[in-house]
C-alpha cells in the first residue's frame, strides 16, 4: 500500500497527554575506539580546594607518633633534672661537717634518730656532760648507761651496732642507717661506718669514734 504524497514515512510520536513530539533526528556517526591505558592519557585532575591537609594518613600517624615520643622524652628529661636537683641537695647536706664534741665543747646540738622511719631517738652529738649525749659514758645513751628500751647506739639488743641489719650504724650496705638532724629537723648526714654510703657524715673524728666505740665492741 502506497502512502499519499507529502506524508512522513514514520508516524509522529504522540505522548499520552496528547501533545505532539517530533522524533529526534540522528546525529553524525560516532566512532568508538578502545581505551588506551597509560600515564600520558590520565586526566589531569586538580585536588579540591579548601582541603585541610594533603599529607597521607600513614604519614600523619607517623608524625603524631613522633610528637608523642618527643613529649615523652621531654617529660623524662624533666624528671631527670628534678632527680639531679634532689641528689645535689642531698650531697650538700651530707657534706656538712658535724662538729667533734671533743674539740668543740660548745658545738651546736645535733640529734641522732634511727629505726623505721627514724622514729627512735638514739641520743645527741653534744657535750659529754649532757645526759642525752652519746659521749656520756654513764648517760642514758652512753656506753654504761641504763637504757631499758635499747634505744642506744651502744645497746647490744637495739640492732644499731650489729654488722647486719636494716638500721645498724655498723654494717656495710645498710638499708637505712641512723640519721643526724638539727633540732629543727633538717637532715645533715648518715651516721654509719659504711664508707661507700654517699650520705655518710664527713667528720672523720666522729666516724673514727663510731668505728672504735659502739661498732668496735664485741
Amino acid at each position: 500500500m502506497s502512502l499519499p504524497a507529502g506524508l512522513p514515512k514514520t508516524p509522529p510520536t504522540t505522548p499520552r497527554h496528547g501533545r505532539h513530539v517530533a522524533p529526534a533526528s540522528p546525529g553524525p556517526p560516532v566512532t568508538l575506539t578502545p581505551l588506551q591505558i597509560g600515564a600520558e592519557n590520565e586526566p589531569d585532575i586538580e585536588p579540591p580546594l579548601n582541603v585541610s591537609s594533603n599529607v597521607p594518613v600513614a604519614e600523619q600517624r607517623a608524625q603524631a607518633t613522633e610528637l608523642e615520643l618527643e613529649q615523652q622524652r621531654i617529660d623524662l628529661e624533666r624528671q631527670r633534672l628534678e632527680l639531679e636537683r634532689r641528689r645535689i641537695t642531698e650531697e650538700e647536706r651530707a657534706e656538712a661537717v658535724v662538729p667533734a664534741p671533743v674539740e668543740s665543747p660548745s658545738a651546736s646540738v645535733l640529734l641522732v634518730f634511727g629505726g623505721r622511719n627514724h622514729k627512735v631517738f638514739l641520743g645527741c652529738l653534744c657535750d659529754d656532760a649532757e645526759e642525752d649525749s652519746v659521749f656520756n659514758e654513764h648517760g642514758k645513751y652512753g656506753q654504761y648507761g641504763l637504757n631499758l628500751d635499747n634505744s642506744s647506739l651502744w645497746s647490744v639488743l637495739g640492732g644499731y651496732r650489729g654488722v647486719v641489719g636494716d638500721y645498724t650504724a655498723c654494717g656495710m650496705f645498710t638499708k637505712d642507717p641512723p640519721i643526724v638532724v638539727t633540732p629543727q629537723g633538717q637532715a645533715i648526714c648518715r651516721l654509719t661506718t659504711d664508707d661507700t654510703n654517699q650520705y655518710q657524715c664527713k667528720a672523720k673524728k666522729l666516724i673514727d669514734w663510731l668505728k672504735h666505740g659502739p661498732c668496735g665492741q664485741p
